[in-house]
């Protein structure tokens, strides 16, 4: 079975832009998430401690928004998938990060990831991620 936990939506207020006037004010990124994981232990139990909280997914990519500012949509998604990696059982990810309003006359524009976490069942740092 495959399986997969997600996160639609989500507002990331970032400094992030191309020009140093545009990254003296917080712009929020929607922000879409999938995992691939494994979800039989968590149904069986049914007990957050075996599923990915999705708290922990905000929570991380929040950590990445308050780490530094951004000048590419680009840069923000790639440390983004990096540090969702990190999640334990994470198998795979997908993240899609919009940059709502940009270009001017358009809803948005933004980057999509698709990455593969491989090595020991899951996203420990020491595994390597292949895009």
């Amino acid at each position: 079975m495959r399986s997969s936990v997600f996160v639609r939506d989500l507002r990331i207020p970032c400094r992030i832009g191309v020009s140093e006037e545009e990254r003296t004010r917080r712009t929020e990124l929607v922000v879409d998430v999938e995992l691939g994981v494994d979800v039989e232990r968590a149904a069986a139990s049914d007990s957050i401690e075996d599923a990915v909280d999705y708290r922990r997914v905000r929570d991380v990519l929040l950590g990445v928004a308050a780490s530094r500012e951004f000048r590419l949509v680009e840069s923000f998604a790639v440390e983004g998938a990096r540090a969702l990696a990190s999640i334990d059982g994470v198998t795979s990810l997908r993240i899609r990060v919009e940059k709502p309003g940009v270009p001017a006359g358009a809803a948005g524009a933004g980057v999509e990831i698709e990455m593969d976490v491989h090595g020991r069942g899951g996203g420990s740092a020491d595994e390597e991620a292949r895009w």
